[in-house]
């Protein structure tokens, strides 16, 4: 069963990258674009429950040469992670734009629902009434009654959440000025998202 709903949350994953032949560097530089992120997370009213760091990682980039296999340290590269939780939807592009005039990153974003607990029980109930309408109709093109139900089992016991496909944004230094960023509710389009359930049922037949 699927029951389809408006979204009214935005998840957002936001990724930075920086580099630095020191690693100090590169680290410093990291953690300023973090911290300018989560400053404009919370200037736009994010509470800090909201927010989240998470994924950390520095990694060594070697150059190779091209007539030996000898390889040298180009330079470390660190990456970071922040989830962002907006629970007003409304305010979509603002949020958005606001983001990326912070700092340098690749945006990308879920719509979901903060109903979603009572959407996978009421969409779960209706997979069972499904499956017993089901196999009553199949049941009795041979003449044939349901019995008592033997097992039902939730193939998906947290429901399936399925929402229209995120897009990603990249802000780099090789795209127009940050001033270009400009508020358009209108470019903006929530859809619905569907919560899918499943359900076995077996019977047993008379």
């Amino acid at each position: 069963a699927t029951t389809k709903a408006a979204p009214d949350i935005v998840v957002w994953r936001l990724s930075t990258t920086e580099s630095n032949a020191n690693l100090a560097t590169a680290k410093r530089k990291s953690d300023q674009k973090i911290k300018a992120i989560l400053a404009t997370a919370r200037t736009l009213g994010v509470a800090d429950k909201d927010m989240q760091t998470g994924y950390l990682a520095i990694q060594k980039i070697y150059e190779h040469g091209k007539f030996t296999s000898r390889r040298s340290l180009k330079h470390f590269r660190v990456s970071r992670e922040i989830t962002i939780t907006q629970r007003d939807i409304n305010r979509f592009d603002e949020v958005l734009s606001k983001l990326i005039e912070a700092s340098e990153m690749e945006v990308q974003y879920s719509l979901e629902s903060s109903k979603l607990a009572s959407l996978r029980d009421k969409t779960r109930l209706d997979a069972v009434l499904s499956a017993r309408k089901k196999a009553t109709e199949m049941a009795g093109a041979l003449g044939a009654k349901l019995g008592p139900v033997l097992t039902m089992t939730e193939n998906s016991p947290y429901g399936s959440l399925h929402n229209q496909p995120s897009n990603t944004v990249t802000w780099n230094e090789y795209q127009p000025s940050k001033r270009a960023v400009m508020h358009d509710p209108a470019a903006f389009a929530p859809g619905t998202i569907e919560v899918t359930v499943s359900v076995a049922t077996v019977f047993e037949l008379r």
